[in-house]
């Protein structure tokens, strides 16, 4: 199953719970529009629609618009698509006024007319539940499950609650323009619209097939717990023609976890999340990691004093410049990012805080061909990284190492460790190289990526980090025993190479 996910912050308890119960009903006919005008070229200027779209799904090239667009709007994201399953595409088109902060996004219908041949026209507008053009999402997608396709936009209001508003193709008071009416407007805290994977045989057979169901969670108003939840699911009703809303079901908080990450769940501030991020965090492979990440795991850093993230894995590194933290959740918050090299491309982070060391991450935006997926990341051991109550991070492992200062082999092989960096140094020749340390599969990975030189490309390697300290009153014996391996999708397998045993001998006996 995969899920669409939509997350964002809430103002006011009880009137979230009352928007959620409310959300799907039919709502006043949107208004239409019969004027028709030429169809616009694409090199043709748009006026105000020149502004760079924003939203969690932009592509890297949007399409222009196919009629004039008011010189008070700006376009925020444009589709073309065949709506009616015939030759011509149709075009929806996302608008927003930008002078009133509070106007809502508008999306338009944008039909064509065959017999004209080049000329377009708007058949039909209606305004949306999102006021924010900074987190607005647009898509066609068949919901319900009949082989029609249905609007469905996304995105965020004025007191930075989630919204979701649905749109199904109904039949027109005359003609055969393209109209719609609402089958679900949704303000909550927390979305998801749950994909189940149809058959094969669904694009083929005429019956209909499963209809996608809506999650919302709302924050529990008799609850004086944050982490209290209300969970509301909308399921689609064919004899009432929109989505229904289930009863509400409590979901209780975790107290362990309120106790260990207490100031982060209590402080809903964005501040206080960015906080939480601060430093690098490292993918731990397994089964939800991303295809075809069989090589090694991707990291991800976030600077809010620079506001940047970056997202590393292999040779490709991605600096994206954090342009918005919206806090959802107790334990969640909506980061979006713009491409520092190519403006175009813009992501939205769907983080949660599993741990005061790991997190859950959901990367929408992504131009891949693959669905994106939730990955698991664990925080790199670092002591100047503070954890959320304000006192240095734990190591990703219990058993980690922090390993500081130089350790030798029997065979003249020196390691010296000043995280996040070492310098390995063999035969008279040193290599420098950034390391991390981070648990899989109840060991401790000792993970380095090594620079290149004028001789040739940067090498990446990585071992089972077997650490033992002995103690006694006039000397500790660190020993550091490395076992080559291989990180994979499904963890880590043996590698080629040599085992290396390191030591480092500290003298306490006063001088």
């Amino acid at each position: 199953m995969r899920r669409i996910r939509i997350t964002l912050p809430a103002a006011c308890l009880i009137a979230a719970a009352a928007l959620a119960f409310a959300g799907c009903h039919r709502s006043e006919e949107p208004r239409q529009s019969r004027v028709i005008v030429p169809r616009v070229p694409n090199d043709a200027p748009r006026g105000s629609a020149q502004s760079a779209p924003a939203g969690m799904l932009m592509a890297p090239a949007m399409p222009q618009p196919r009629i004039t667009i008011g010189p008070g709007d700006t376009v925020l994201q444009v589709i073309n698509a065949s709506l009616r399953k015939s030759p011509e595409e149709e075009q929806v088109i996302a608008v927003k006024r930008m002078t009133e902060v509070d106007s809502p996004v508008r999306l338009l219908a944008v039909d064509v007319d065959p017999e004209r041949g080049t000329y377009y026209f708007q058949s039909w507008e209606s305004p949306t539940n999102a006021t924010d053009n900074r987190i607005f999402g647009l898509a066609v997608k068949d919901l319900v499950g009949d082989h029609d396709v249905e609007l469905v936009a996304s995105g965020m209001n004025k007191d930075g609650k989630l919204t979701l508003d649905v749109f199904r193709r109904t039949r027109p008071p005359r003609g055969d323009e393209l109209v719609y009416t609402p089958v679900c407007q949704i303000v909550a805290d927390d979305i998801h619209v749950d994909e189940s994977e149809r058959p094969d045989s669904y694009a083929s057979d005429p019956k209909n097939g499963e209809s996608f169901s809506i999650d919302t969670y709302v924050r529990d108003p008799d609850s004086q717990n944050v982490m209290d939840l209300l969970k509301i699911t909308y399921q689609w009703s064919p004899q009432e023609g929109r989505y229904v809303a289930g009863p509400p079901e409590k979901v209780p908080g975790e107290k362990a976890a309120q106790a260990q990450l207490g100031k982060l769940f209590n402080n809903l501030s964005p501040e206080s999340f960015e906080d939480f991020l601060a430093g690098s965090w490292v993918e731990v492979p397994g089964d939800n990691a991303h295809p075809g990440h069989d090589a090694e795991p991707s990291e991800l850093s976030f600077d809010s004093r620079s506001r940047e993230i970056v997202l590393s894995t292999g040779d490709t590194q991605e600096v994206y410049s954090w342009k918005l933290t919206a806090r959802t959740l107790y334990n969640s918050a909506r980061i979006v990012g713009d491409n520092e090299t190519v403006a175009q491309i813009s992501r939205t982070f769907e983080i949660s805080a599993l741990s005061a060391i790991s997190l859950s991450v959901f990367i929408e935006g992504d131009d891949s061909p693959e669905r994106p997926t939730v990955t698991t990341y664990t925080r790199i051991s670092d002591e100047n990284t503070p954890g959320a109550n304000g006192q240095p991070a734990p190591l990703a492992a219990p058993q980690s190492p922090a390993l500081r200062g130089e350790y030798r082999s029997t065979v003249g092989d020196v390691v010296d460790f000043q995280y996040p960096r070492l310098v390995w140094k063999r035969s008279g020749a040193q290599r420098s190289a950034e390391y991390i340390l981070f648990p899989l599969a109840g060991k401790t990975i000792l993970s380095a990526r090594f620079l290149g030189n004028g001789n040739g490309p940067g090498e990446d390697r990585s071992w089972v980090a077997d650490f033992k300290e002995d103690k006694n009153p006039a000397r500790i014996l660190r020993t550091l025993t490395l076992f080559p391996v291989q990180l994979t999708v499904k963890g880590y397998g043996d590698a080629v190479g040599d085992t290396i045993s390191l030591e480092q001998e500290l003298d306490l006996r006063p001088r």
